[in-house]
C-alpha cells in the first residue's frame, strides 16, 4: 500500500521540471516557424 494517503497526488517530475511545463513547451518546438509567415501577418496589418 501506498506510504501515505496522497502519495499519488504527488506531481510527477522530469529531470527537476514538473511534467506539465514539459508536455505543454514541447509541442511548439516541433511546429517549424518560418519568417515568411511572420511578414505576411505584419504585411496585412499595415494595409
Amino acid at each position: 500500500m501506498n506510504e501515505n494517503l496522497f502519495a499519488s497526488f504527488i506531481a510527477p517530475t522530469i529531470l527537476g521540471l514538473p511534467a506539465a511545463v514539459l508536455i505543454i513547451l514541447f509541442p511548439p518546438l516541433l511546429i517549424p516557424t518560418s519568417k515568411y509567415l511572420i511578414n505576411n501577418r505584419l504585411i496585412t496589418t499595415q494595409q
